[in-house]
């Protein structure tokens, strides 16, 4: 889920490289994105360490 990957969404803006920037930017300042598993759609949780 958080692997770069080809979209067909280029032309509206799109990249396909949405979570996997946003955990690479979380673990660069000692942090974590993850994906929380639930039945009302997608969840996650972003944490970063107190400055």
């Amino acid at each position: 889920m958080f692997e770069p990957f080809f979209t067909t969404r280029r032309t509206q803006g799109g990249t396909g490289l949405g979570l996997s920037i946003a955990r690479s930017l979380a673990r660069a300042h000692g942090g974590e994105a993850a994906y929380l598993a639930g039945d009302a759609g997608a969840r996650f949780s972003l944490s970063l360490p107190t400055a």
